[in-house]
């Protein structure tokens, strides 16, 4: 006997609907009880512990039975022979974490590579089709994070000493494999630092765990993996006219909050108006990975936009780095 399921789509969203539909095909009528169908999902972790040990950690984050219109196939405790569809449909849990697969090099390279894992599946078992072992069907689902409202973000900041006043907007947080993330920016400078260039890039970071082992009533410790890198990196050299002019005769430059506020007035501004520096990135790369922090606390996906301005003196005191989080949907 052959079971096997076909989906209606390659992956769904959390809080969206799963449907297909379980395939059976009988060669001969085949001795059944039921036929149970389950949603599930689990997450796994491995992270290297101390003196060389391996240390995991799994967690059930669903487990849902499915009930379908059998129509009958289960007749004086048997399917008969041929083919037969059962079809299925059910609403995946808004609050599950998406579809998530890594692996990085531990410290000692005598242990397998760490990893975390989410994955979710479905599964069929005919109960009393077999002697030793009933038949049964399993297949994989792609769970990706639903799409959330467009939520622009908008940041000021001041540096080297309140001279240079910068204003970083991005319309939409909201970024997915394949877009090119746009950061706008306004700049006022009316000191004597020239700023150089701007940096923008797309920054990605892992964290999963598992506790070790421990004897003698101790409380396991807590082994934490940590995996940040670059996904996209741009840098824009700036010319003269990037920068907002001020005329130092200004009134209210005499007093030092009244100017403050009134640069941060003419930033926002200028921000609002859709004016500024325009930095377009490239696309974000298919090996994104999904954010979420949910689950059982043992993985979580981290992304944010940083934007530096570095000055010629290249001295930490003299660059500003401007941070916004963002979350990105790889489908």
């Amino acid at each position: 006997m052959d079971l096997f399921f076909q989906v209606d789509q390659k992956s769904v969203e959390t809080g969206g609907r799963l449907s297909g539909c379980l395939v059976i095909k009988a060669s001969k009528a085949i001795a059944a009880t039921e036929l149970s169908l389950r949603f599930r999902g689990k997450e796994l972790t491995t992270v290297e512990g101390s003196k060389g040990s391996r240390c995991c950690a799994e967690a059930e984050l669903v487990n849902v039975g499915i009930s379908t219109a059998q129509h009958g196939i289960i007749q004086a405790g048997h399917i008969a022979a041929g083919t037969h569809h059962v079809p299925f449909s059910i609403m995946v849990p808004h609050d599950l974490p998406p579809t998530i697969r890594l692996s990085h090099r531990g410290r000692d390279r005598l242990i397998a590579n760490e990893g975390a894992r989410v994955e979710y599946s479905l599964r069929a078992v005919v109960e009393g089709s077999g002697i030793l072992k009933n038949y049964q069907a399993r297949k994989e689902i792609r769970v990706v994070a639903k799409s959330k409202r467009p939520r622009p973000v908008q940041k000021i900041l001041t540096f080297d000493g309140g001279k240079i006043t910068c204003g970083l907007k991005i319309l939409d947080t909201r970024l997915r494999v394949g877009q090119h993330p746009q950061v706008q920016l306004s700049i006022i400078n009316e000191g004597d630092t020239v700023v150089e260039s701007i940096e923008a890039k797309v920054q990605q970071k892992v964290r999963w765990s598992a506790k070790g082992e421990c004897g003698g009533g101790r409380k396991a410790p807590t082994y934490i993996t940590i995996k940040s890198e670059t996904l996209i990196k741009q840098a824009t050299i700036l010319d003269g006219s990037s920068s907002m002019d001020m005329s130092s005769g200004s009134v209210t430059l005499q007093d030092p909050q009244k100017a403050k506020k009134y640069k941060i007035h003419l930033v926002k501004k200028e921000l609002a108006g859709g004016h500024g520096n325009a930095l377009v990135l490239p696309a974000v790369p298919s090996t994104a990975l999904n954010s979420h922090c949910k689950g059982k606390n043992n993985i979580k996906v981290d992304h944010q936009i940083l934007v530096t301005i570095s000055t010629p003196e290249r001295a930490h005191s003299k660059n500003l780095v401007m941070a916004i989080p963002v979350t990105i949907a790889a489908q």
